[in-house]
């Protein structure tokens, strides 16, 4: 179910941002139909069996971000993931013209194929 809350988070942007995380958001709902979506860090995340992804609009690039939570777990036979960080990966996107999705939803399929196998999410929050 499509959440208010990140509805109101992405009108707040440029059209083209706007129109990037519409089509992100769409892929994701369409190829993870069980998908959870909610706002967290300030930011649209996606959780399926534990986090999965997240859209944002990156400052340092100007970009609209597909982040992969369990992204150093995954194959980027493209080479196109930015490794900035050491366990999440990212798509970035400028305009419409940038999404390819066979490429994203090789990757969410990936993304969930992860989740569905293993024992704890990297920014999953346990219970003690």
């Amino acid at each position: 179910m499509r959440s208010p809350a990140v509805d109101r988070y992405i009108y707040e942007f440029d059209q083209d941002s706007i129109l990037v995380m519409e089509v992100l958001r769409d892929m994701v709902f369409h190829h993870v139909p069980e998908i959870e979506e909610n706002i967290k860090w300030r930011i649209p995340c996606y959780s399926w069996k534990g986090l999965l992804c997240y859209i944002n609009k990156e400052k340092k690039s100007n970009k609209v971000v597909l982040g992969f939570i369990e992204g150093a777990s995954m194959q980027d036979e493209y080479g196109i993931f930015n490794t900035d960080t050491s366990q999440i990966r990212k798509l970035l996107f400028q305009t419409i013209d940038d999404l390819n999705e066979e490429i994203i939803v090789a990757f969410l399929k990936q993304a969930v194929e992860i989740n569905r196998t293993k024992t704890r999410n990297f920014l999953k929050i346990r219970k003690r």
